[in-house]
């Protein structure tokens, strides 16, 4: 297990570093060989998964899933996403990952801020031990607001910049 928690940690992997981790759980290797070199687009379900594999077992196949994933995103700079419709993953398009992904994440990100502030502002007077509690909650709850503000205001912008390519400010 602790060899697995390797992959997932948040350094840069590189081919290298893959082989390293192959050499160590050759399943993962497996389905690295099977699906590298496979297109943007590409589709393949948890039963081919299964059969390349040979793994049946949920728990080892979500560790297996999680470092896969993180392989394809480091070597080829492609996220791969669970597909209920396919039931199984899908290599993202880009498109797909500039328009819909990004701005579902990031809506996804905004109501877990507006949520987490409003967490904190239910919580009840009397709960707290010191005034420097309740006076850190009100500053905890208002940063979580402002974040979530910022985060509708960026949507706003790259849902402007999707439908009006015009309106995109020019890179340097």
């Amino acid at each position: 297990m602790e060899k697995m928690i390797a992959v997932r940690q948040e350094k840069e992997l590189t081919r290298d570093s893959i082989k390293v981790i192959e050499s160590r759980h050759p399943k993962l290797k497996t389905l690295n060989d099977e699906t590298m070199e496979k297109p943007r687009g590409y589709t393949i379900t948890k039963e081919e998964i299964q059969r390349i594999t040979g793994i049946s077992e949920d728990r080892e196949m979500s560790k297996l899933l999680a470092n896969w994933k993180r392989c394809i995103l480091w070597l080829r700079g492609i996220d791969v996403i669970y597909s209920h419709k396919i039931a199984g993953y899908e290599f993202v398009s880009v498109q797909k990952h500039v328009s819909v992904l990004f701005d579902n994440r990031m809506a996804s990100a905004e109501r877990k801020l507006r949520k987490e502030g409003q967490k904190l502002l239910m919580i009840r007077d009397d709960d707290f031990e010191s005034d420097h509690q309740r006076s850190l909650r009100i500053h905890l709850a208002q940063q979580a607001h402002d974040s979530a503000g910022k985060i509708n205001s960026q949507r706003s912008m790259s849902l402007m910049w999707n439908s009006k390519p015009e309106t995109l400010p020019k890179l340097s």
